[in-house]
């Protein structure tokens, strides 16, 4: 499940405002920012709900994404004023999204059914969180990642 901000309020609401509405000026950037901060309390409301927030990951994942959205943002005002170009970037995340998306699908599709009817918890259990290392259990399955890799991806994507 996805909340209705992140990758789908970032990527997915804002070539409609440009192609369908035509709101083309670097204005349309901060306009998406604001809705995405506003619709992320119901998500962060539903993970904590079901027991599926992992904290480290999260502030780990807040701490890259801050400075990363402020670059960008004027990044996107001096680089990329026009509107053309900037579809063409914007196109090119959401093909990449979309190749990295049915990739991970077919790779998972068997695994998570075998998953999911061995251990239908939904609850995550942290194994081990360093300044270095971010280990935690989801579902039956453990998931392991370095938390400057996350810093530095979030900063990336922010």
């Amino acid at each position: 499940m996805v909340t209705s901000a992140g990758v789908s309020g970032a990527f997915l609401i804002l070539p409609f405002q440009m192609s369908v509405l035509g709101f083309v000026t670097p204005a349309v950037s901060p306009t998406n920012l604001v809705y995405n901060v506003v619709a992320i309390p119901s998500g962060v409301y539903r993970y904590l709900r079901e027991g599926r927030m992992v904290w480290p990951l999260t502030w780990a994942v807040i701490a890259g994404t801050l400075p990363g959205v402020f670059l960008v943002a004027w990044l996107r005002v001096t680089y990329l004023p026009e509107p053309g170009p900037f579809k063409a970037f914007v196109g090119c995340v959401l093909l990449y999204m979309a190749v990295r998306l049915f990739v991970d699908l077919a790779k998972r599709k068997t695994a998570a059914t075998a998953n999911a009817a061995a251990n239908g918890e939904w609850i995550v259990k942290i194994h081990e969180f360093t300044a270095r290392r971010l280990a935690y259990e989801f579902r039956g399955q453990t998931y392991s990642a370095s938390v400057p890799f996350i810093f530095t991806v979030s900063a990336a994507v922010g």
